[in-house]
């Protein structure tokens, strides 16, 4: 049974793995994905692609832009917002 009281007990140790990869844009994603109803309407290949999409698009911007304004978590958190939109408008 999937629950909230099990929520917690899966998600601290899995967003410290997805850290320790330096996958933190994907940690972030996660997070707002979790927050967010809408996304739960999604398939899981279509909730994995948006975290992959966070990933992808933070590290792009890290690669196109190369300076620490980009590399902060503000930065990272608009990403994964503009993400879940898009997902939402499906």
């Amino acid at each position: 049974m999937k629950g909230e009281d099990q929520e917690p007990m899966l998600t601290e140790p899995t967003l410290e793995k997805l850290k320790s990869l330096r996958l933190d844009a994907m940690a972030v994603a996660w997070t707002e994905q979790v927050k967010n109803a809408d996304v739960a309407k999604l398939s899981f290949d279509e909730r994995l692609g948006l975290l992959v999409d966070a990933e992808w698009i933070h590290r792009e911007s890290r690669h196109d832009h190369g300076n620490a304004q980009q590399r902060n978590g503000a930065d990272r958190h608009q990403h994964s917002f503009l993400i879940l939109r898009r997902s939402s408008q499906h």
